[in-house]
Formats: C-alpha cells, sequence, structure tokens
C-alpha cells in the first residue's frame, strides 16, 4: 500500500491526511518539534504536544523513529514525527511527497484515486509531488 509523507500537520496538512487515510492510504506526518497551530481541534500536529489526539474519528500518534512509525501505520494510527527535516519519513521510503506547509500546487503522475485527493488539496493550495521530482 502507497506511503504518503504529508510535511506538515497543521489545518490544510490535517484535512488532506484525514481524506488519504480514509481513502485507505498509509500516511505519515512531519512537524515542527513546537508546532504552532492555531485551529488546534482539527489539527494532527497536536499529537506532537500531547503525544496523541483524535480528528473526527482518525486517530494520531507522535513517533520518534521510523520503527515506531511503521508500528503506529500498522495500529491504524497516523504516526506525527518532530522533524521538520524530514529524515525520519524519508526513512520509511514513502512514495509521495504532499507539501502542506507552504502551498504552492502540485505536480507529477499519479493514480486517479491520488489525483481526486490531490485536486481537492491544490484547491487548499498545497504542494504534492512524487518524492523522487525533489
Amino acid at each position: 500500500m502507497m506511503l504518503i509523507w504529508i510535511k506538515g500537520a497543521g489545518d490544510l496538512a490535517s484535512g488532506i491526511a484525514f481524506r488519504l487515510v480514509n481513502a485507505h492510504f498509509r500516511v505519515v506526518m512531519t512537524e515542527l518539534p513546537e508546532p504552532a497551530a492555531v485551529r488546534r481541534a482539527v489539527c494532527f500536529s497536536e499529537a506532537v504536544r500531547l503525544g496523541s489526539t483524535e480528528v473526527e474519528g482518525v486517530r494520531a500518534a507522535r513517533a520518534e523513529t521510523a520503527v515506531e512509525a511503521e508500528t503506529l501505520l500498522k495500529e491504524g494510527v497516523i504516526p506525527v514525527i518532530p522533524d521538520p527535516s524530514g529524515g525520519t519519513a524519508r526513512a520509511m521510503s514513502p512514495e509521495v511527497l504532499v507539501d502542506a506547509v507552504f502551498g504552492i500546487g502540485f505536480r507529477g503522475r499519479f493514480s486517479p484515486e491520488v489525483r481526486r485527493v490531490m485536486e481537492e488539496a491544490n484547491r487548499a493550495q498545497a504542494k504534492i509531488a512524487p518524492i523522487r521530482a525533489f
């Protein structure tokens, strides 16, 4: 199953992650060690601060390593890694990167399911591309 890395875990990124998880994709998120999200009730970034959180029935938890993140994925939980450089997520070999930090469009070729989610994300100004394009 495809692994998608979402850079950022604020409200935009969390909305994208929510849709991807509900479409049965595996998602790992990275965030700053001290998240700056304002709409915390709808942000998976709260997992960094609190250890775990839930948004509309989708659970997320803080992970420190790729091994911890893989364990959470197997449990159906989104791992949120406090790692702004993305080294830990990169070590997990994701096929797609969603840069939901600055949001400036998307590029690349994807399956119809991924493209549909990406088009919705693009309307919300997220940058999405295959990892190999970066």
